[in-house]
């Protein structure tokens, strides 16, 4: 077995190569990197409202668009190998605008119907409401593809986020 001498230049270089290799086969959910270490991944949103009516009605469900999710990745080298990688620095926008869809029920004289509205949340703070869950050994350095918001009313008819859910997934 051969031993190799890199530079720390040099070995940086080769993990950033093998982790862009990785990325690159999830080719459909990372759409760009930025520099060495910046990430953007559009992501699926799954909201999560502890009331299950809007307006006094029940919620049939949400329709959610996909929200930019952008991350950083550092790679913790040491001079005798790679210490860690981590990924931090989560962040989105800071609006998001998602529907809700709700059955009101009609009279004697007509059916009930579906209506749908426009929420939007304000003010995200990712930096406070990001949680993460990580995965390790799933052969490849990103967040997942999919997203948790929890969403509580406020007093005034408008809506917060109150926390995001986020999976880590690593080497």
């Amino acid at each position: 077995m051969s031993k190799i001498v890199l530079t720390q230049k040099q070995f940086q270089e080769i993990t950033k190569r093998l982790t862009e290799e990785k990325l690159l086969e999830q080719k459909e959910t990372i759409n760009e990197g930025y520099g060495d270490e910046f990430y953007e991944m559009e992501c699926d949103v799954e909201i999560d409202i502890p009331a299950v009516k809007y307006k006094g009605y029940d919620v049939e469900g949400f329709n959610t668009p996909k929200i930019p999710v952008q991350y950083y990745i550092d790679v913790e080298a040491r001079s005798w190998g790679i210490k860690d990688i981590y990924i931090y620095g989560i962040s989105g926008p800071k609006e998001y605008e998602f529907e809700v869809e709700y059955y009101v029920p009609g009279d004697d004289d007509n059916m009930g119907e579906t209506k749908t509205e426009t929420i939007t949340l304000n003010n995200i703070d990712w930096e406070k409401l990001v949680e993460t869950e990580k995965e390790k050994d799933m052969g490849v350095i990103c967040v997942g593809k999919e997203i948790l918001m929890s969403v509580n009313p406020n007093q005034d008819g408008t809506y917060t986020c109150t926390n995001i859910f986020v999976k880590e997934y690593s080497l």
